[in-house]
């Protein structure tokens, strides 16, 4: 996103896996690829399933969007 900002703006483990711990193993990975990049945020995009597993790790709301999606689990 910027020069010390990371992005993260697609994050999904499909039905079938989740409750698997398997969405924390894969932001712990992309947030530990942030660091090594030298990013000091990220910024993503959260959908209302996965704001939890991103407020358990410090990310704070800022701001809401809505999203156009076939899917019903989209958002």
């Amino acid at each position: 996103v910027g020069h010390e900002t990371a992005g993260l703006f697609y994050f999904s483990v499909t039905p079938r896996f989740r409750r698997r711990s398997l969405g924390s193993a894969l932001l712990d990975f992309v947030l530990e690829e942030a660091r090594r990049a030298g990013r000091r945020s990220v910024a993503l995009q959260a959908s209302p399933m996965g704001a939890p597993l991103y407020r358990g790790v410090g990310f704070a709301a800022c701001g809401s969007f809505m999203v156009h999606s076939p899917y019903s689990d989209a958002c």
